[in-house]
C-alpha cells in the first residue's frame, strides 16, 4: 500500500496549481493555516516519481502488506510553497493566509488535509526499494516557469 503525499507536476492541476491561480486571482497566493499555527508543513511527492514508485511494486520488490510513504520532497512549510506560487502567479511573493473555517467552506474535506502539519519521510521505500526520486524539486518547478 502506498500513501503520497501532495503529488505535483508540472503546472497540472493539483493543490500547487490551485497556490498559484489564487495568486492571479486574489493577488496573493494564498495557502490553509490550521487555527493554532501558520507553521504547518506539507509533504510532497513528484507525480512521476510516485509512478516510478508503483511500478516498483507492481514489480514485486516488496513483501505484500507493505506499508510505504511517497514523498520527494520531504516536508516543507506551506508559506514556503507560497512564495515561488506568488512569483509564479505574478504577484511578487505576495502570500496571504487562508483560515481553516474560510477555507472549509470552498475546499469542505481537502481544508482539513491541506491544515494538517505533514511531517513524512519514504525512508522505508527507499530502503526497500531504493527507490530515489530524481524528478524537480516543487521549487524548481515554480522558480522553473512550470507554472507560469
Amino acid at each position: 500500500m502506498v500513501r503520497s503525499g501532495i503529488a505535483y507536476v508540472r503546472s497540472r492541476g493539483g493543490i500547487v496549481r490551485k497556490v498559484v491561480d489564487s495568486a492571479r486571482e486574489h493577488g496573493a497566493a494564498r495557502y490553509v493555516v490550521p487555527p493554532e499555527s501558520e507553521n504547518n508543513s506539507w509533504t510532497l511527492v513528484h507525480l512521476d516519481e510516485l509512478g516510478g514508485l508503483y511500478v516498483r511494486l507492481l514489480e514485486g520488490e516488496a513483501p505484500g502488506g507493505t506499508l510505504l510513504l511517497a514523498t520527494s520532497d520531504g516536508s516543507r512549510r506551506a508559506r514556503e510553497i507560497a512564495e515561488p506560487a506568488s512569483r509564479a502567479g505574478s504577484v511578487d511573493g505576495r502570500i496571504e493566509t487562508r483560515p481553516l473555517d474560510e477555507a472549509f467552506e470552498k475546499l469542505v474535506d481537502h481544508a482539513y488535509v491541506l491544515a494538517l502539519d505533514q511531517r513524512l519521510t519514504s525512508e522505508r521505500a527507499r530502503r526497500i526499494l531504493g527507490w530515489m526520486p530524481s524528478a524537480p524539486s516543487v521549487f524548481e518547478e515554480l522558480e522553473g516557469g512550470s507554472y507560469s
